[in-house]
Protein backbone atom coordinates (compact mmCIF):
# COMPACT_ATOMS: atom_id res chain seq x y z
CA UNK A 1 0.00 0.00 0.00
CA UNK A 2 1.47 3.42 -0.76
CA UNK A 3 0.38 5.92 1.76
CA UNK A 4 -0.18 9.43 0.34
CA UNK A 5 1.27 11.16 3.62
CA UNK A 6 0.21 14.82 4.40
CA UNK A 7 -2.79 15.35 1.96
CA UNK A 8 -5.10 16.77 4.77
CA UNK A 9 -7.78 14.52 3.34
CA UNK A 10 -9.93 11.82 5.63
CA UNK A 11 -8.54 8.35 4.76
CA UNK A 12 -10.22 4.99 4.43
CA UNK A 13 -7.90 2.06 5.64
CA UNK A 14 -8.73 -1.39 5.36
CA UNK A 15 -6.69 -4.13 7.33
CA UNK A 16 -6.74 -7.64 7.27
CA UNK A 17 -6.15 -10.71 9.47
CA UNK A 18 -3.85 -13.42 8.62
CA UNK A 19 -5.52 -15.07 5.32
CA UNK A 20 -7.98 -13.26 6.66
CA UNK A 21 -8.91 -16.33 9.42
CA UNK A 22 -12.00 -14.84 11.81
CA UNK A 23 -9.46 -14.01 14.88
CA UNK A 24 -11.94 -11.48 15.92
CA UNK A 25 -12.96 -13.35 19.03
CA UNK A 26 -14.93 -10.59 21.17
CA UNK A 27 -12.06 -11.03 23.93
CA UNK A 28 -9.96 -9.21 20.67
CA UNK A 29 -12.43 -7.23 19.20
CA UNK A 30 -12.30 -5.45 22.38
CA UNK A 31 -8.71 -5.05 22.83
CA UNK A 32 -8.83 -3.60 19.42
CA UNK A 33 -11.36 -0.90 20.31
CA UNK A 34 -9.70 -0.03 23.24
CA UNK A 35 -6.04 -0.02 22.13
CA UNK A 36 -7.63 2.27 18.78
CA UNK A 37 -9.18 4.88 21.22
CA UNK A 38 -5.47 4.90 22.84
CA UNK A 39 -3.94 5.54 19.88
CA UNK A 40 -6.62 8.12 18.60
CA UNK A 41 -5.01 9.89 21.68
CA UNK A 42 -1.31 9.27 21.43
CA UNK A 43 -1.63 10.30 17.92
CA UNK A 44 -4.13 12.80 17.64
CA UNK A 45 -5.55 11.68 14.56
CA UNK A 46 -9.28 12.51 13.83
CA UNK A 47 -11.19 9.24 14.54
CA UNK A 48 -14.24 10.01 12.13
CA UNK A 49 -15.62 5.95 11.76
CA UNK A 50 -14.63 2.33 12.04
CA UNK A 51 -15.88 -1.49 12.90
CA UNK A 52 -14.24 -4.54 13.42
CA UNK A 53 -15.30 -7.42 11.29
CA UNK A 54 -14.76 -10.57 12.10
CA UNK A 55 -11.57 -10.85 9.89
CA UNK A 56 -11.05 -7.16 9.17
CA UNK A 57 -11.37 -3.65 10.13
CA UNK A 58 -12.30 -0.54 8.17
CA UNK A 59 -10.70 2.95 9.90
CA UNK A 60 -11.85 6.44 8.82
CA UNK A 61 -9.40 8.99 9.89
CA UNK A 62 -7.93 12.18 8.89
CA UNK A 63 -4.26 12.43 9.78
CA UNK A 64 -2.48 16.02 11.00
CA UNK A 65 0.18 16.41 8.48
CA UNK A 66 3.27 15.73 10.22
CA UNK A 67 1.76 12.09 11.31
CA UNK A 68 3.38 9.19 10.43
CA UNK A 69 0.33 6.82 9.58
CA UNK A 70 1.95 3.91 9.15
CA UNK A 71 3.61 4.27 12.90
CA UNK A 72 -0.17 5.25 14.32
CA UNK A 73 -1.39 1.91 12.83
CA UNK A 74 1.84 0.06 14.31
CA UNK A 75 0.82 1.80 17.13
CA UNK A 76 -2.58 -0.06 17.43
CA UNK A 77 -1.98 -3.41 15.30
CA UNK A 78 1.37 -4.60 17.43
CA UNK A 79 -0.28 -4.45 20.94
CA UNK A 80 -3.07 -5.64 19.74
CA UNK A 81 -1.23 -8.91 17.76
CA UNK A 82 1.30 -9.46 21.08
CA UNK A 83 -1.47 -9.89 23.24
CA UNK A 84 -3.86 -12.16 21.13
CA UNK A 85 -0.96 -14.51 20.17
CA UNK A 86 0.00 -14.04 24.43
CA UNK A 87 -3.82 -15.36 24.84
CA UNK A 88 -3.35 -17.78 22.04
CA UNK A 89 -0.23 -19.51 23.77
CA UNK A 90 -1.72 -19.12 27.46
CA UNK A 91 -4.92 -21.44 25.71
CA UNK A 92 -2.74 -24.02 24.04
CA UNK A 93 -2.47 -25.72 27.62
CA UNK A 94 -6.04 -26.23 27.96
CA UNK A 95 -8.37 -29.37 26.31
CA UNK A 96 -9.00 -28.37 22.89
CA UNK A 97 -13.23 -28.74 23.83
CA UNK A 98 -12.44 -25.60 26.18
CA UNK A 99 -10.60 -23.40 23.99
CA UNK A 100 -12.39 -20.32 22.47
CA UNK A 101 -9.83 -18.15 20.70
CA UNK A 102 -9.48 -18.70 16.60
CA UNK A 103 -5.48 -18.97 15.59
CA UNK A 104 -3.69 -19.11 12.77
CA UNK A 105 0.42 -20.53 11.72
CA UNK A 106 2.43 -19.75 9.28
CA UNK A 107 3.64 -22.50 7.00
CA UNK A 108 6.82 -22.65 9.59
CA UNK A 109 4.40 -22.98 12.34
CA UNK A 110 4.51 -19.53 13.61
CA UNK A 111 1.83 -17.76 14.92
CA UNK A 112 0.52 -14.66 13.08
CA UNK A 113 -2.26 -12.13 13.36
CA UNK A 114 -2.46 -9.54 10.74
CA UNK A 115 -2.33 -10.45 7.18
CA UNK A 116 1.43 -9.12 5.85
CA UNK A 117 1.14 -5.27 3.82
CA UNK A 118 0.01 -2.07 4.45
CA UNK A 119 -3.36 -3.25 3.67
CA UNK A 120 -5.74 -0.57 1.21
CA UNK A 121 -5.86 3.06 1.76
CA UNK A 122 -7.64 5.28 -0.05
CA UNK A 123 -7.81 9.07 0.25
CA UNK A 124 -11.34 10.59 0.02
CA UNK A 125 -11.89 13.61 -1.97
CA UNK A 126 -15.87 14.80 -1.75
CA UNK A 127 -18.02 14.84 0.96
CA UNK A 128 -20.48 12.48 -0.70
CA UNK A 129 -17.70 9.76 -0.67
CA UNK A 130 -17.52 10.65 2.74
CA UNK A 131 -20.72 9.79 3.90
CA UNK A 132 -21.01 6.68 1.54
CA UNK A 133 -18.19 5.34 3.25
CA UNK A 134 -19.31 6.04 6.79
CA UNK A 135 -22.60 4.48 6.08
CA UNK A 136 -20.82 1.53 4.50
CA UNK A 137 -19.02 1.23 7.41
CA UNK A 138 -21.56 1.14 9.87
CA UNK A 139 -23.74 -1.05 7.70
CA UNK A 140 -20.60 -3.81 7.20
CA UNK A 141 -22.09 -5.96 9.19
CA UNK A 142 -25.91 -5.95 7.75
CA UNK A 143 -24.12 -6.61 4.65
CA UNK A 144 -22.62 -9.79 5.84
CA UNK A 145 -25.63 -10.73 7.78
CA UNK A 146 -24.16 -10.92 10.93
CA UNK A 147 -27.28 -8.64 12.62
CA UNK A 148 -30.47 -7.11 11.31
CA UNK A 149 -29.26 -3.42 12.21
CA UNK A 150 -25.93 -2.06 12.98
CA UNK A 151 -26.71 -0.94 16.61
CA UNK A 152 -26.86 -4.38 17.13
CA UNK A 153 -23.00 -4.72 16.37
CA UNK A 154 -20.90 -3.90 19.56
CA UNK A 155 -18.15 -2.91 17.75
CA UNK A 156 -18.15 -0.08 15.80
CA UNK A 157 -18.81 3.89 15.49
CA UNK A 158 -22.63 3.61 15.09
CA UNK A 159 -22.64 3.89 18.88
CA UNK A 160 -21.19 7.17 18.88
CA UNK A 161 -22.99 8.73 15.87
CA UNK A 162 -26.48 7.93 17.35
CA UNK A 163 -25.14 9.54 20.60
CA UNK A 164 -25.12 12.72 19.34
CA UNK A 165 -28.26 12.50 17.91
CA UNK A 166 -29.94 10.85 21.06
CA UNK A 167 -27.67 11.62 23.31
CA UNK A 168 -25.82 9.24 26.09
CA UNK A 169 -27.49 5.87 26.49
CA UNK A 170 -26.21 2.77 28.31
CA UNK A 171 -23.56 1.06 26.61
CA UNK A 172 -25.09 -2.32 26.59
CA UNK A 173 -21.59 -3.60 26.40
CA UNK A 174 -20.84 -1.68 23.20
CA UNK A 175 -17.25 0.21 22.78
CA UNK A 176 -18.02 3.23 22.94
CA UNK A 177 -14.64 4.80 21.14
CA UNK A 178 -14.68 8.40 20.92
CA UNK A 179 -15.16 9.84 17.60
CA UNK A 180 -14.56 12.84 15.66
CA UNK A 181 -16.76 15.03 13.13
CA UNK A 182 -15.92 15.67 9.44
CA UNK A 183 -14.53 19.25 8.93
CA UNK A 184 -17.35 20.92 7.23
CA UNK A 185 -20.53 22.54 8.69
CA UNK A 186 -22.81 19.65 7.41
CA UNK A 187 -22.21 17.08 9.89
CA UNK A 188 -23.87 19.32 12.60
CA UNK A 189 -27.20 18.54 11.16
CA UNK A 190 -26.13 14.98 8.82
CA UNK A 191 -27.89 11.85 10.28
CA UNK A 192 -26.35 8.20 9.65
CA UNK A 193 -28.23 6.17 7.25
CA UNK A 194 -28.74 3.19 9.37
CA UNK A 195 -32.82 1.98 8.82
CA UNK A 196 -35.85 2.25 9.74
CA UNK A 197 -35.75 -1.14 11.96
CA UNK A 198 -33.18 0.46 13.97
CA UNK A 199 -34.22 2.62 16.38
CA UNK A 200 -36.89 -0.35 17.19
CA UNK A 201 -34.36 -2.23 17.88
CA UNK A 202 -31.79 -0.48 20.02
CA UNK A 203 -33.14 -1.88 23.38
CA UNK A 204 -32.73 -5.53 21.92
CA UNK A 205 -29.58 -7.88 22.57
CA UNK A 206 -26.27 -6.97 21.33
CA UNK A 207 -24.32 -9.64 18.66
CA UNK A 208 -21.34 -11.10 18.97
CA UNK A 209 -18.76 -11.95 16.46
CA UNK A 210 -19.07 -15.06 14.50
CA UNK A 211 -16.65 -17.67 13.50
Amino acid sequence: MHRREGTGSPRFLTFSCYRRVQLFHPSIADLFADTLAAARMKHRFALHAWVVMPEHVHLLITAHPDLDVGAALRSIKLPVAIEAIKLWTAESARHEFTRSLPTVHTPRGEPRFWQPGGGFDHNVRSEASLIKIINDIHNNPVERELVASPIEWRWSSIHWWLSRETGPCRDQGTRRVPCDLPRGNMWRTWKPRIGTATRSMRKGGLATAHF
